[in-house]
């Protein structure tokens, strides 16, 4: 009987995830089929992709997109009913992939879950409800493992897959550079505004008033901006056509690319920004949504800083502009002093090389898969 995965990915990152799992499952096993929720990179990686993951942030943005989430849930337990996975990983999308859990383990089927939610910050209750479906969790933060295991959970800090993606880049700013087509010469800002379309709507406009904030001031600096590979372009024609026109230009390149290649960067908050943590850029991280989602947030979170640094280090290493901070004039403050003032960009690139530190020698896919195998019990 062929051995099979379900693979469940809420957003761009969690299905980049999926994706390093699924090629190196695919490598071991021939006789392997992997289902999943995701896009191109789980496609290209060999997953047969049933549905596509929902880009929603915050909760009243996350109301849009209610009827494609519950479409893709009625798919998905169809999908587990008819195909019987021997393993199902859930990455990350907790709202979504609680209920999957529960169905799968009624199901019969092993549940691993893999960047488990942020119970540390908000809903830490959420851990009594895991509980009673989790076979065992795979964990991204040094700190998770206790948490989890004192609940009784199996658990196992694995490190970060990130780290992994960005082994195949070049560390060479000017090879980066060029990668990208971009001038060899002076200094260079990277703009990252996300990779949900909400992330996109609220930062590019601050973005731009920034960047034209900087320029009178640092006509000489040169700009990127990412666009991440899940967005359409002719989605967000207007709000990127005044970069263009401004001389700046939009890329597909990967984030860690930008990052090499930058002096500096401006992030949304999320995956991306720790990318640049651990590409050890000096970078200010920006946080916007719904009003109202930020009140309820503030009500429910109980961490203070937003960057996983941060959380991490304990004190604020990377300046977080959030909600009504994000404005240009606070960006451009930042900036100039990420830029131009070195005992900062010394102290900044001192507490990231620290963060990644603690990422060393970790090998997140490979032990994931190791998990998968063992609770398929299938042996090598």
């Amino acid at each position: 009987m062929a051995k099979s995965v379900l693979i469940t990915s809420g957003e761009h990152s969690g299905e980049l995830y999926g994706s390093l799992l699924a090629k190196e499952l695919f490598s071991r096993w021939d006789d392997l089929r992997i289902f999943g929720i995701g896009g191109r990179l789980m496609r290209e990686a060999g997953v047969e992709v049933f549905a596509g993951y929902s880009s929603a942030i915050g909760l009243i943005e996350a109301l849009a997109v209610y009827k494609e989430v519950k479409k893709t849930y009625e798919r998905t337990v169809e999908i587990m009913e008819f195909e019987k996975p021997d393993v199902v990983v859930l990455i990350d999308y907790p709202d979504f992939n609680f209920r999957v859990g529960k169905k799968a383990r009624e199901l019969g089927a092993k549940v691993l879950y893999y960047v488990s939610p942020q119970i540390w910050a908000w809903r830490s209750g959420r851990i009594h409800t895991m509980k009673e479906f989790i076979d065992q969790a795979a964990v991204l933060l040094p700190f998770e493992e206790k948490i989890y295991k004192d609940a009784g959970i199996p658990c196992e800090f694995v490190g970060h897959p990130i780290l992994e993606g960005m082994s195949s880049f070049t560390d060479d700013k000017t090879l980066a550079r060029e990668e990208l087509g971009l001038d060899t010469e002076g200094s260079l800002v990277a703009l990252l505004p996300g990779s949900r379309p909400s992330e996109l709507n609220r930062l590019l406009p601050v973005l731009l008033d920034a960047v034209r904030l900087m320029k009178k001031d640092h006509p000489e600096l040169k700009y990127v901006l990412s666009l991440a590979p899940n967005l359409e372009r002719t989605d967000y024609e207007q709000l990127l056509a005044p970069f263009e026109q401004d001389g700046i230009p939009v890329s597909r390149e990967s984030a860690v690319l930008m990052y090499t290649a930058a002096d500096a960067a401006v992030v949304a908050s999320g995956t991306a920004a720790l990318q640049g943590v651990f590409r050890e850029t000096p970078l200010v991280v920006l946080y916007k949504v719904n009003p109202i989602t930020y009140r309820l947030m503030k009500m429910l979170v109980k961490v203070k800083f937003a960057n996983l640094a941060n959380i991490i280090l304990g004190r604020e290493a990377v300046p977080e502009l959030l909600q009504g901070a994000a404005t240009a004039s606070n960006v451009v403050m930042e900036l100039k002093s990420m830029l131009f003032d070195n005992d900062r960009i010394n102290d900044m690139q001192k507490d990231l090389h620290s963060v990644r530190e603690m990422f060393a020698d970790k090998h997140p896919t490979r032990r994931l898969a190791d998990m998968v195998d063992s609770l398929a019990g299938w042996a090598r």
